[in-house]
């Protein structure tokens, strides 16, 4: 790995939390990580989170919250718990 360098600089695993293997689940499941994708391979602008929204089994269907790259974990910092800017990942 140190021949590597920051693995950051070309790779980044974002878990879902609660959803299952292929989708479904109470979950943050409505994500577009294509264009985040785009951005860092045609802009060099790598996704510090993508931003989910709630699936149709999730409890409250108007909660969005960021999906962080492992091993960082969305944290609340304050606001409305439904919305992404009310948490930083950490």
């Amino acid at each position: 790995m140190e021949n590597m360098g920051n693995i950051d600089n070309f790779t980044r695993l974002f878990m879902v939390p609660g959803m299952n293997h292929c989708g479904g689940g109470p979950a943050m499941e409505n994500f577009d990580a294509l264009t985040a994708l785009e951005k860092w391979t045609e802009e060099n602008i790598a996704p510090d989170y993508i931003v989910g929204k709630a699936g149709k089994e999730y409890p409250d269907p108007n909660k969005e919250q960021p999906l962080c790259p492992y091993p960082k974990v969305a944290t609340y910092i304050g606001g409305d718990k439904n919305k992404a800017s009310s948490f930083k990942c950490k």
